[in-house]
């Protein structure tokens, strides 16, 4: 009998899921980013986009997606350090809920 993880790893629909949760990740940070922390429009698309690209890439190639992951939260946590005090500083909701998919994706998909 094969494992629910093991079916899950290698089905057709987690690539597919991913790609979409982090496509509307993408699409509702960024603008999120720019807006509510006064980042500059186009380094909050890049900073969002690579949330968002590591947790697709970390489907297939796990340490591609980590490896993107953690330059974008560090990148995320530069570019809102001007934020108003008010703000739930360092990272926006989004770019943390994109983030937990990348962690989610290694745990579930890949085995250490």
């Amino acid at each position: 009998m094969i494992h629910p993880l093991e079916q899950l790893r290698h089905s057709a629909w987690t690539p597919m899921t991913v790609a979409g949760a982090g496509f509307v990740l993408a699409v509702v940070g960024w603008p999120v980013t720019a807006a509510v922390y006064g980042v500059d429009p186009a380094l909050a698309m890049v900073v969002t986009v690579g949330h968002s690209v590591a947790a697709v890439l970390a489907v297939r190639w796990p340490w591609a997606g980590l490896s993107l992951a953690i330059p974008a939260a560090a990148a995320t946590m530069l570019v809102t350090t001007a934020a108003p005090a008010t703000l739930p500083w360092p990272w926006p909701v989004t770019s943390l809920i994109a983030h937990c998919l990348t962690l989610a994706v290694l745990a579930v998909c890949h085995r250490w």
